[in-house]
């Protein structure tokens, strides 16, 4: 029996995406999916570089989001895990590509 399904995003050729940037898209994927949020933490990483780096986690009531940047290197790799309904697939790569300008390269694991 499968516990969920895991979606992973590996985001390359970004746009340089900020944090603030990030944290948007979180809360779109979020309110397109029709997801519950319990709690959100975002961390900048202290950087000399002229856009930080990020990560940025959003407890779901049906597990999590979240999401890393590596400005540096035009990277930011995205996770969602849920044990409810899984999300449409076309929602949710619009809203990353909407949002980080890149190209996601997308792979699902059913956990369990």
């Amino acid at each position: 029996m499968a516990l969920g399904k895991h979606f992973l995003f590996d985001v390359s050729v970004c746009a340089r995406v900020s944090p603030e940037l990030i944290n948007h898209m979180m809360t779109a994927l979020v309110s397109q999916l029709g997801l519950t949020e319990l709690h959100r933490h975002m961390f900048t990483h202290p950087t000399p570089q002229p856009i930080p780096g990020c990560s940025c986690v959003v407890i779901l009531a049906d597990s999590h989001i979240a999401a890393h940047s590596w400005p540096e290197e035009d990277a930011i790799c995205i996770d969602l895990f849920t044990c409810g309904t899984p999300p449409n697939l076309k929602i949710l790569k619009g809203v990353i590509v909407d949002y980080t300008g890149g190209k996601p390269k997308a792979s699902v694991v059913r956990r369990g």
